[in-house]
């Protein structure tokens, strides 16, 4: 059927700009300044995707081909400062024989060229950062499992939890239900969220046994994304307590609640800093994995996985290192050696959520986390990417020393051995487990002594063949 073409000539006008970090946003402003008008943005991130910047709509490359079929447009302008000339060509040839005009502005002389931010980084820069490519997600494989369902987010406000409710927005589950105890979180995340009916916000404790139980019967929970923990590592050191009492009792609560009130499933989500654990935060997150692998049988679905670190996440050191490049600082490492697991926050949702394919794990399940990378090559790489922009910048890196509780590196499992499950990219570990008699032995011990320095050393004796 022939396309009117007065629907053609619509928008012919407006300008498209490919790339929603804050080069995107700057040009938006700049354009906006000069009276002209945008009809969407184009990202090839899929955690930007569907949402909306300016109250344009941030769409696939994909899509927008899609909208090419009905619909002309003489305007496009590529906004990200990091691309390289070839990727550039790559773009302009696709889109060549649709738009006339294609300008690649990397912002040098009509913005703020020289300032990189991490939401300017293309897919195809953080995997060639990351020296991997991205997994394929296809979250069809995820509506069986997902389908019609009430889903918990705990800590949903935070890095994790606010990316799985938006992957599972691609899902058709009943309800997402985000409890964070952070006020500031929720007021954030809501505005984003502002257009979801299913999504449905709480300000709360997984301390407060009462209210999460009050919850669960409430909205009528069916699966739990357990993500509510203390995760800074140098924080932690310094506050025992609060470690404990959030990453061990919290999660002890989680899965009691969960249990008594039936069909309920937990996936308890952990880190690598919990294999052979040398500080707080990976002792009490050690725990916490075996709490909830003691709760699993036959009546009670309660897992656990396990990754390492996650590009850019809240609290994490990339950002810290982009605003040391931006401000002209020193760049701080701890150690030239030190190397991480890492991946993008997207594909460890993705598979977070894909975990609940697996039945009856036998012990803690782990993410492919391909190769460890070390932190040199990636302040190298972000250096590069600020040359590129400006010729003159001048760099220095300051080596740190490892501070109280950190590694030079990580691993994924205790035992080096890992199996294969019947989801490709998840594999399950052969550690140690306990008893759930020993696990409950434990908690009584450390929940009746309120010295927490005292308990802290209950623990760690617990745990002293796993020690670092």
């Amino acid at each position: 059927m022939p396309i009117n073409k007065s629907i053609r000539s619509n928008f012919i006008n407006d300008y498209i700009i490919y790339g929603a970090g804050e080069a995107g946003k700057q040009m938006y402003q700049s354009l906006k300044l000069n009276n002209k008008k945008i009809f969407c943005f184009i990202d090839d991130n899929e955690e930007k995707q569907s949402k909306f910047l300016f109250r344009k709509k941030i769409i696939s490359s994909s899509k927008f081909e899609q909208i090419l079929k009905i619909q002309d447009f003489s305007n496009l302008i590529i906004a990200i400062p990091t691309l390289d000339n070839k990727n550039f060509l790559k773009i302009k040839n696709k889109y060549k024989k649709k738009i006339p005009n294609i300008e690649f502005i990397p912002l040098k002389n009509k913005l703020k060229s020289d300032i990189i931010s991490l939401s300017d980084l293309s897919n195809l820069e953080i995997n060639s950062i990351l020296k991997r490519k991205s997994k394929n997600i296809n979250y069809d494989l995820l509506n069986d499992n997902l389908k019609n369902k009430s889903i918990l987010i705990t800590g949903g406000g935070g890095s994790i939890g606010s990316q799985l409710c938006r992957n599972l927005l691609n899902i058709k589950c009943k309800k997402i239900v985000i409890l964070d105890n952070s006020e500031l979180n929720i007021f954030h995340f809501k505005k984003e969220m502002v257009r979801f009916k299913k999504v449905k916000f709480f300000l709360g404790d997984i301390l407060d046994v009462e209210y999460l139980d009050n919850l669960m019967k409430k909205e009528k929970i069916n699966i739990i994304f357990h993500a509510a923990a203390y995760k800074h590592v140098n924080i932690l050191e310094e506050n025992v307590h609060a470690a404990i009492r959030n990453n061990i009792f919290g999660t002890k609560n989680v899965l009691n609640v969960a249990k008594r009130n039936k069909k309920i499933s937990v996936i308890t989500i952990s880190t690598d800093k919990a294999v052979k654990p040398k500080n707080v935060l990976g002792i009490t997150k050690r725990v916490s994995e075996l709490i909830a692998l003691a709760y699993n049988d036959k009546n009670f679905n309660s897992k656990v996985v396990r990754f390492g670190n996650v590009f850019g996440s809240k609290g994490s050191a990339v950002p810290t290192f982009i605003n040391q490049i931006n401000e002209g600082m020193p760049i701080t490492i701890t150690n030239k050696k030190a190397k991480r697991y890492f991946m993008t926050i997207n594909e460890a949702c993705f598979l977070l959520l894909l975990s609940v394919k697996i039945k009856n794990p036998e012990n803690v399940l782990v993410l492919k986390m391909g190769k460890q990378i070390k932190i040199l090559e990636i302040i190298n790489h972000l250096i590069k990417i600020k040359k590129n922009l400006n010729k003159d910048y001048k760099f220095k890196i300051k080596q740190i020393g490892l501070k109280n509780g950190e590694k030079i590196s990580e691993e994924l499992s205790i035992s080096k051995k890992l199996n294969r499950t019947s989801v490709n990219d998840i594999n399950v570990t052969n550690d140690p487990k306990y008893t759930k008699k020993k696990i409950l032995e434990l908690l009584y011990l450390i929940e009746n002594n309120k010295n927490y320095q005292e308990r802290f050393k209950e623990i760690k004796f617990f745990l002293k063949k796993e020690l670092s």
